[in-house]
């Protein structure tokens, strides 16, 4: 059987974020969110939210590339530039093998804390630009808070059938050297599909639909209303995946939705 997570990250990014998402959840296409809580987030936005879309799952997904640590800064100075901001991916990606380890987890704790305050399951793991991947710190750290939380995490190995990139061909290379580990230790779905990936275009989408095998696959999805242009192609994703022509998509191929609470 194929059995698909249709997962939706960025809640509490902005406003217009929290109502596409919101919107395919009452649809029943969003099975499952993951949440950022250093930004438009509160333990009393997120039941308020809750509360309104109770049909999915809900995660954290572990930001530290973007914005402001919860923590205080000179509790994390090795993760944050000299305005006390995180450092984006591409320098995030340098810096992170200089990083403090107890400071990352420090962090990652912080926001843990954050999202339980909300009295919502936490039922997955997740990483904003995939952070858990980068280094073997980053995924000792990933398997060992799934594990204290007994929670799933994301798979580690994302595919997109529309990248033909050398980069995200060493990145796929890569990852699959310590997937098995990985996998000895925390519970994560067969696959991960990035829906969308670098063409958001119904053709595109079709051929990463085809690529679902029997198991449990998460296809990763970023929809929302666009509140400027940084986000249109956000929107593109959620006109698609609001589409009469996308629930079709899903009958044909004859996928089975479920959450992360299937694992």
């Amino acid at each position: 059987m194929k059995r698909v997570i249709i997962n939706a990250d960025d809640l509490f990014l902005n406003d217009k974020i929290n109502e596409g998402i919101g919107e395919l959840v009452d649809r029943g296409i969003v099975t499952s969110v993951s949440v950022i809580v250093n930004f438009n987030y509160s333990p009393e936005k997120f039941r308020e939210f809750y509360n309104k879309h109770p049909n999915a799952s809900y995660g954290l997904h572990v930001n530290l590339t973007d914005g402001f640590p919860l923590s205080d800064i000179k509790d994390v100075r090795s993760i944050v530039n000299s305005k006390g901001m995180f450092y984006k991916t591409d320098i995030f990606l340098f810096k992170v093998h200089f990083m403090n380890p107890y400071e990352i987890r420090k962090e990652i704790n912080r926001q843990i804390d954050y999202y339980m305050k909300s009295g919502i399951p936490l039922t997955h793991l997740d990483s904003h630009a995939h952070v858990f991947w980068v280094s073997g710190v980053m995924r000792k750290l990933q398997m060992e808070i799934a594990s204290k939380y007994g929670i799933p995490s994301r798979f580690p190995k994302v595919t997109d059938v529309n990248n033909n990139a050398l980069l995200f061909k060493i990145l796929k290379l890569y990852l699959n050297l310590h997937k098995n580990n990985m996998l000895k230790r925390v519970r994560m779905p067969d696959a991960l599909i990035d829906l969308f990936g670098k063409k958001i275009d119904k053709g595109s989408v079709e051929k990463n639909i085809r690529a679902v095998n029997d198991g449990i696959t998460e296809l990763l999805t970023h929809p929302g209303y666009a509140c400027c242009e940084e986000f249109y192609e956000r929107e593109k994703q959620l006109k698609i995946l609001k589409s009469d022509w996308f629930l079709s998509l899903i009958e044909n191929y004859e996928l089975k939705l479920c959450s992360f609470s299937a694992l």
